[in-house]
């Protein structure tokens, strides 16, 4: 993957200008996460079955060349959807797809709350995206 974590990438997005984009309604975005949550597994599980058959190291160019696209959908995707804090791949990689069950909270939110499902995470997303009113972009 192209960054070191998940910080440095959305702090590298959070340093250029954004458009916040909220084309979809959140049963459109629980679907788009689903696709990229899904797309996530099976690189993955195909890239761990192959690594275990040949001793592919993550260093390798292969690996680069899978999982770069990758993370350029996912910043995509976050643009699009306008997860500014990069929620998305912190649900996907340090979150395990929800699997740990970590805390997160919104800026709304007056309790950090468990975020397990894309259910969660859309709702989490949402709820970080600037007011209407008077919050800059």
């Amino acid at each position: 993957m192209g960054w070191k974590n998940v910080q440095d990438r959305a702090s590298a997005l959070k340093s250029q200008p954004q458009r916040i984009h909220r084309p979809m309604d959140k049963n459109e975005l629980i679907k788009r996460l689903t696709q990229c949550i899904d797309t996530y597994r099976t690189i993955d599980a195909t890239w761990d079955a192959y690594a275990k058959t040949t001793g592919a190291a993550p260093e390798s160019p292969l690996f680069l060349a899978i999982w770069k696209p990758f993370d350029a959908y996912m910043d995509t995707l976050a643009e699009l959807v306008g997860d500014r804090d990069m929620w998305i791949g912190w649900f996907i990689y340090e979150h395990d797809c929800g699997a740990k069950a970590y805390e997160a909270r919104s800026a709304r939110w007056k309790k950090a709350r468990k975020i397990r499902t894309v259910k969660n995470l859309a709702a989490l997303i949402i709820d970080s995206w600037p007011e209407e009113k008077g919050e800059k972009e």
